[in-house]
């Protein structure tokens, strides 16, 4: 029976890739400090240049890698995208008397009802992008399982793991995070207005007006506004969106009021008419075709012109230019590194790979009877989950199969 086990990252890569981004690693330290040198002492730089060894790119290695690229990479899976799923966990339970305020379960749900979602979706004959293989096939599921919300990082703030890793579905989790911060948003408002309606008679009326405005200009806001709103939050606890504390544990003074003035302030507006930067050609188009009749002629008289003076400095420049455009290269290569060492480093996920002969009804039987599950009380899920079939089983094993060992 297939089981569910931690995603090993590390064999996502083919042997010896550690090896070559070790090896990068140490070119990388050598080229740099004579690059700084190229940049300041040109003379210097132009001898040393002449002494580098040219790299050598077999031939026979781009093939196999273009090869690699194509079979692998290029390959028809089908995607169902779960990064989402939190959304649905946050399902508004009750709604407040004008329906603007939305509560919800802080507790998730159990990984059975999340295993349940996937495999009925593989019958859904509403979806046409369904995979429908009735012979060779297989399927992998990538999931975060953790007890709490927080704990997904499925999140708006930095550090958020559409940053970190899979950034072709960066988008999605994005999304997914903004949706999921408003749904949050939504019910730590509804909280602060049962503390607002238990204040003393006095207050009662303008606090609640403060907290309806402030509201309604969240609602508002775009989502780099949003950014600009920190989530309410217990400072004694840490508890965001005071999903696990009692009203009677929130201060209007203290915890309250600097929220609903970030609030205010992230939606602070101008007054009409605005001003705005312009370009005269975007006025006035005619005037482009204008000023090259009258400058291009001088501008070739200039180029006719050159000195052997400016011919040198140019060249200089172009130099100094190729040696800036290897540096950023180095850069590149660098932060790429950083990246895949990150990549390969990641915890906290669970996989399950499944293959059949017998098409996709029968990897669905098995989703269903896996076990190993990663949690066994009521969690948070989110993942994503891929199926192939007929002539690209054998890539997707290729790919995946390492990961669940």
């Amino acid at each position: 029976m297939a089981e569910w086990v931690s995603a090993n990252f590390a064999n996502l890569l083919p042997a010896g890739t550690m090896t070559i981004l070790d090896t990068a690693r140490t070119l990388i330290d050598i080229v740099s400090f004579p690059l700084e040198a190229i940049a300041s002492v040109l003379d210097i730089a132009k001898t040393f240049l002449l002494a580098l060894p040219p790299f050598d790119f077999s031939e026979i290695i781009r093939d196999l890698i273009e090869d690699f690229k194509n079979d692998l990479l290029g390959s028809g899976f089908y995607l169902c995208d779960m990064w989402d799923y939190p959304i649905h966990q946050l399902e508004p339970t009750t709604y407040g008397p004008d329906q603007t305020y939305g509560s919800y379960s802080t507790s998730g749900s159990s990984f059975s009802d999340f295993v349940s979602t996937l495999a009925a979706s593989l019958d859904d004959e509403q979806d046409s992008n369904r995979p429908q293989f009735t012979g060779s096939c297989a399927m992998v599921v990538l999931i975060r399982a953790e007890a709490t919300i927080d704990d997904l990082e499925v999140f708006i703030e930095d550090g958020n793991i559409g940053q970190t890793m899979f950034e072709g579905m960066a988008g999605t989790i994005q999304g997914a995070a903004y949706a999921m911060h408003a749904a949050r948003m939504r019910g730590a408002f509804a909280k602060l207005r049962l503390l607002a309606e238990e204040q003393s008679q006095n207050h009662v009326a303008t606090r609640v007006d403060r907290l309806e405005t402030a509201f309604r200009d969240y609602t508002a806001l775009t989502q780099e506004e949003v950014d600009l709103v920190q989530a309410p939050m217990n400072p004694e606890t840490g508890d965001r969106f005071f999903e696990d504390t009692e009203i009677a544990d929130i201060s209007w003074e203290e915890d309250v009021m600097p929220f609903l003035e970030e609030v205010e302030e992230a939606r602070l507006t101008t007054t009409y008419p605005d001003w705005n930067r312009a370009a005269l050609r975007d006025i006035y188009p005619q005037i482009v075709d204008m000023v090259d009749a009258i400058f291009d002629p001088i501008l070739e008289l200039l180029q006719i012109g050159k000195t052997i003076k400016d011919q040198i400095i140019a060249f200089i420049d172009s130099i100094q230019s190729k040696v800036q455009e290897l540096t950023d290269i180095i850069d590149q290569i660098d932060a790429f590194i950083d990246q895949i060492e990150d990549f390969l480093n990641l915890t906290g996920f669970h996989i399950l790979f499944l293959t059949s002969s017998n098409g996709v009804s029968d990897l669905k039987a098995q989703l269903l009877a896996a076990g190993n599950e990663p949690i066994d009380t009521d969690g948070w899920f989110a993942g994503f989950s891929l199926v192939a079939g007929g002539d690209a089983v054998s890539a997707f094993e290729l790919l995946f199969s390492p990961l669940a060992s």
